[in-house]
């Protein structure tokens, strides 16, 4: 009897030793301990950790890869996040910068670099296969320089304040080129959605869509610039599935001054 409890204890002290080594080894590339290198399902991640950097560099899943080195506080997938056997390398910068460079889902692939403070998806940001370039500059520019999505692609620069899809916009499989400038300047240069296309420049405070916008598919081509301070549509805009420049076949090019200049130099609804 005694012999079998001797047995019996020995078993239990080797079986509680496997079990904190397993543990040890199946939870090492959690958390700050492993904070360099997470992979879930085949994927790979490598790099240095970072302040609350939760994945904060090398975060790979579903066979994914991922690379690059995460930085500033709360950065969430700071620097390479790939899913779903998409890519992502590069470095996130900035407090609170949110897959800042270098996001990839779903097979697409993200490049560059993400600055200034909130700059959600700031350089680089590709999902459902499409493909991302740039760098993000300012603060709040959401998808700043570069954003591609559903095969779409955008490049260029995002610059000023609260510039959204500030420089290159594109989706649905269409184009966007140029960069954005100036306060709130929504889709400033290079705006393309839904198979359209767009170029230019937007400048000045609130110029939403200011400088080549296309939308709806239609072929419909925007150039040129707008200027000033609210110049909606100012320069070159397109819509509505017509072919030319602006709806039903109409014709407009050029750029708009002023104040409030909405339908400056050729402006079809």
């Amino acid at each position: 009897m005694a012999k079998h409890s001797c047995l019996s204890a020995a078993f239990l002290v080797l079986l509680g030793l496997g079990l904190c080594s397993a543990s040890r080894v199946l939870l090492g590339g959690y958390g700050y301990e492993g904070g360099a290198g997470y992979g879930v399902g085949g994927g790979s991640g490598s790099g240095m950790g970072s302040v609350e950097g939760e994945h904060g560099v090398g975060y790979g899943s579903g066979g994914g890869g991922a690379s690059g080195a995460g930085y500033g506080a709360g950065g969430d997938h700071g620097a390479g996040y790939g899913s779903g056997g998409g890519g992502g390398s590069g470095a996130g910068y900035g407090a609170g910068g949110d897959h800042g460079v270098g996001y990839g889902s779903g097979g697409g692939s993200g490049g560059g670099a993400g600055y200034g403070a909130g700059g959600e998806h700031g350089g680089g940001y590709g999902s459902g296969g499409g493909g991302g370039s740039g760098s993000g500059y300012g603060a709040g520019g959401e998808h700043g320089g570069g954003y591609g999505s559903g095969g779409g692609s955008g490049g260029g620069a995002g610059y000023g304040a609260g510039g959204e899809h500030g420089g290159g916009y594109g989706s649905g499989g269409g184009g966007g080129s140029g960069s954005g400038y100036g306060a709130g300047g929504e889709h400033g240069g290079g705006y393309g959605s839904g198979g359209g296309s767009g170029g230019g420049g937007g400048y000045g405070a609130g110029g939403e869509h200011g400088g080549g916008y296309g939308s709806g598919g239609g072929g419909g081509g925007g150039s040129g610039s707008g200027y000033g301070a609210g110049g909606a549509a100012g320069g070159g805009y397109g819509g509505g599935s017509a072919a030319g420049y602006g709806s039903g076949g109409g014709a407009g090019s050029g750029g708009g001054y002023g104040a409030g200049g909405g339908g400056h130099g050729g402006y079809s609804p």
